[in-house]
């Protein structure tokens, strides 16, 4: 086949997959977003219970940023409440990597079922639910069938030959870096793993370049929650910045070590599908076993770095001019009176 062929095809397919998960997150979002809600509100009582409403619903809405703005909006800017939010956000992130796990077995023939299921659901539901779970079905054999004719695609030829190399000559921090910056752009860490899941079960990027990508999906996912702080709430800044941290501290423990992580993970399954979603999954609990006690002082320290902005009162001349503006025109005879 072509080149140029090859590339319009591989552009089509990858715009296919993004699709599918755009869908999959929009009808998961409209189906549960009211429980969502409530699974996040009802764990803020401890650290334990906030990993674990967390945990659950990043299986239901696999999308941290989604569930970083219903942590905004129904937390507020006291110490406690932001160390119970980043604990949520350590659940979250360990949910998400369930699905991946799930998409990493042999499932990929199970589109045409997902497709016609959610079709059928779409058009017959009895309900809004059933509706919105049709077009998560949809869309999640939309994102199947994208990474199945990825995996054909990306079969042997010169294109596939030529990105081999330069993965394989790439140095891993670098790729870090890229695979951070291409999750951020297209605001999705789960498209980018699922797209790296596919070059590395066809054999264009090898094990350890391929969990150096891992660690720069995950770093990507934080930075488009750190959008959050863009604004002036120190609430929110709080908030994205903890969740940035806490992954930029387990990928520079992780980095130096992922050629002893890729040979013991490559002697539990050798699959390199399984291999990407094993990684993701012992990546996410070990930030989370190593974090979750320090909490308390990186909420502190953010603390300091972010304190509450003073309200200053407004100033007296304006509120005068506001008070002799509604006099005026309430009561213009006094007006007269008075001069």
């Amino acid at each position: 086949m072509p080149t140029i062929a090859t590339v319009i095809r591989i552009f089509g397919e990858v715009a296919l997959l993004f699709w599918g998960i755009d869908m999959a997150k929009v009808g998961m979002q409209r189906a549960f977003g009211s429980d969502v809600r409530w699974m996040i509100t009802s764990g803020l009582k401890n650290r334990l219970w906030a990993f674990t409403s967390g945990a659950a619903v990043g299986v239901l809405l696999p999308s941290s940023t989604a569930i970083a703005l219903m942590l905004a909006s129904v937390t507020t800017t006291g110490l406690a409440d932001l160390v119970l939010a980043l604990a949520v956000m350590l659940g979250a992130n360990f949910g998400a990597t369930l699905i991946l796990q799930i998409v990493s077995l042999d499932v990929l023939s199970a589109f045409p079922f997902l497709i016609f299921g959610g079709f059928i659901a779409v058009r017959r539901g009895p309900s809004s639910r059933v509706r919105d779970l049709g077009q998560a079905s949809i869309g999640l054999g939309l994102m199947l069938l994208a990474l199945k004719l990825l995996a054909g695609t990306m079969a042997p030829s010169e294109l596939t030959l030529l990105l081999k190399n330069v993965f394989a000559s790439s140095n891993r921090a670098l790729l870090v870096v890229l695979t951070g910056v291409f999750a951020w752009l297209v605001h999705s860490s789960v498209a980018t793993l699922y797209l790296i899941m596919s070059l590395t079960t066809a054999g264009v990027i090898t094990g350890g370049s391929a969990l150096a990508m891992v660690l720069g999906a995950n770093i990507g996912a934080a930075s488009n929650v750190l959008r959050l702080g863009t604004d002036r709430d120190p609430s929110r800044r709080r908030l994205s910045i903890g969740n940035l941290g806490l992954c930029l501290f387990g990928s520079a423990v992780a980095l130096p070590l992922i050629d002893p992580v890729t040979l013991a993970l490559s002697g539990l399954e050798a699959q390199p599908a399984r291999l990407i979603a094993n990684f993701h999954t012992f990546f996410n609990i070990f930030v989370a076993v190593a974090s979750i006690l320090l909490l308390p002082w990186l909420a502190v320290s953010i603390q300091k770095l972010f304190p509450d902005r003073v309200r200053k009162p407004a100033a007296g001349g304006r509120s005068t001019l506001i008070r002799k503006f509604s006099i005026r025109r309430r009561w213009p005879w006094l007006i007269r009176f008075a001069k």
